[in-house]
């Protein structure tokens, strides 16, 4: 809300195409994303791309920075490969225009292994995480949420080739620092126990992952709502560790 605001003041004293009110409206978008409302999120993502690739060219960063909420906004609806290949095309340009070592190069690179994570091509996003995560340590070392992030995604790869138990002790790890890091309730932190209490259900230890699904699911539907797309996935999870 009082994003939108700040926008309407923006489109009257700016513009609708300066660089501030454009960088605004993308962050209405990401928010919109973060509420679970995918679609509507598309829809300003393209709106945004449009204007930037008018206004800045292919190439400006701010361009790549819509081009990769659009293509989040995408894989967030399920449609994995659509996402896939907007992110390849983007990270091409990344490390034309900023580098490989680019802070945003190596998002972009970790959204590719989301998306092949989501398409059950776990073995190769497992390669490629571990070289993305240490790229991250070198720049940044092992509390930086982009490393985080990384570390949570290493960890769906890893429990995605059945390695429950290797799984299990991962997420652990990862859910120290994210609790420190972040706080116990924040967004990421419960998909990251919620990661853990998979892999715990994986290994047949169904009543300990019900307790903690029903936990998490708690905690989702006050913080998100309980309309929320990750807190009716949580429900789906636990009702699966119930059977």
């Amino acid at each position: 809300s009082q994003l939108r605001d700040v926008l309407d003041a923006q489109r009257r004293v700016l513009g609708t195409d300066a660089r501030a009110t454009l960088a605004t409206q993308q962050e209405v978008a990401r928010v919109t994303s973060n509420l679970g409302r995918y679609a509507e999120s598309e829809a300003a993502c393209r709106d945004v791309l449009d204007a930037a690739l008018q206004v800045f060219g292919p190439e400006d960063q701010d361009t790549l920075i819509s081009r990769h909420y659009l293509a989040r906004a995408i894989g967030e609806q399920g449609r994995y490969a659509e996402s896939e290949s907007i992110i390849r095309e983007l990270m091409q340009a990344a490390q034309r225009t900023l580098g490989p070592g680019h802070p945003f190069t190596l998002m972009t690179r970790n959204y590719l292994a989301v998306q092949l994570n989501n398409q059950e091509r776990y073995a190769e996003a497992e390669a490629l995480l571990r070289d993305l995560l240490d790229d991250w340590l070198r720049q940044l070392g092992r509390d930086y949420t982009y490393v985080l992030d990384v570390r949570h995604d290493l960890g769906r790869a890893i429990a995605g080739q059945a390695h429950y138990a290797e799984a299990e002790a991962h997420f652990r790890t990862v859910i120290d620092d994210e609790t420190r890091v972040r706080g116990p309730d924040h967004p990421h932190t419960l998909l990251t126990r919620r990661e853990l209490a998979r892999a715990i259900d994986a290994q047949g230890r169904h009543a300990e992952a019900e307790s903690r699904l029903r936990d998490i699911g708690e905690t989702q539907k006050r913080i998100l709502s309980e309309a929320h797309p990750r807190t009716l996935t949580t429900s789906c999870y636990t009702a699966a560790a119930i059977a």
